[in-house]
């Protein structure tokens, strides 16, 4: 585990392909990881999970992805049993009730149709469930047909957004 990293016993899972991961909380240590996960995802990838055609994370975000509010958020990376890159990050930012929560994910391209998103998924779910949190949420690319399909086979809802058009909110109550 990375210095500064925080405390939290690895866990090991492994992928429908025999592939060995590592999950982790990530902390402080993580920013240059979160970087590379970027370098290491297609334009379209990078828009479909940040609504924007990102090139960096500003140095605000990766601050704020890399130093998860113990008390509010859930932010876990899958990484390969023996190397320190991220192939995937989730995290989930519960309201200030504690009872909603909102999640996000990202998967390197290359890995993409491995199973890194629904482990990464199940997990916060469960870690949610844990924490109280009753109901999960995010706002999918109408286009993201593989994160709505996740979405359907993880038992969430899919309704109209209330704002945008190209947007579809997905929920899952725990």
């Amino acid at each position: 585990m990375a210095e500064g990293a925080p405390e939290n016993a690895d866990a090991m899972e492994t992928l429908p392909d025999g592939t060995r991961l590592r999950l982790r909380d990530i902390g402080p240590a993580d920013a240059p990881l979160l970087q590379d996960l970027l370098h290491h995802m297609s334009l379209a990838d990078i828009r479909l999970r940040f609504f924007a055609p990102l090139k960096e994370l500003s140095p605000a975000l990766v601050f704020r992805l890399s130093h998860p509010d113990p008390d509010r958020d859930i932010a876990i990376a899958a990484l390969p049993e023996e190397t320190d890159e991220f192939l995937g990050v989730a995290r989930l930012a519960a309201d200030e009730t504690g009872r909603h929560a909102e999640y996000a994910l990202a998967v390197r391209t290359a890995m993409k149709g491995h199973g890194i998103g629904y482990l990464l998924l199940n997990r916060l779910l469960a870690r949610a469930r844990g924490k109280g949190i009753l109901e999960v949420s995010g706002d999918v690319m109408r286009e993201n047909d593989a994160m709505l399909l996740m979405a359907r086979e993880l038992g969430f809802t899919l309704d109209e957004h209330p704002h945008e058009a190209e947007l579809v909110r997905v929920r899952k109550r725990l």
